[in-house]
């Protein structure tokens, strides 16, 4: 999605982030009062920073809608007997 969806998907109280952060790395959320969006990062420690748009991240059509919360679902191979 385009940028001005990720910002409306924020302002709905989602979770968004670019495929070429690596959702393990960071995600922006928005806290109403708040002027600005925060950038989470979980690697390489946890920490949350204001964030401000830059040219590259404006123009971008990688935006997606995440769940930082969710259980990872580890998919395991099984053999065929």
């Amino acid at each position: 999605m385009k940028y001005q969806e990720a910002v409306d998907s924020l302002l709905k109280g989602l979770f968004v982030t670019r495929e070429v952060w690596n959702v393990q790395n960071g995600y922006l959320a928005y806290m109403p009062g708040i002027t600005h969006f925060l950038r989470v990062n979980t690697q390489p420690k946890p920490e949350v920073i204001p964030w401000a748009v830059n040219v590259e991240d404006s123009i971008a059509d990688d935006w997606t809608v995440i769940n930082p919360f969710a259980e990872k679902v580890e998919v395991q191979k099984v053999d065929a007997a």
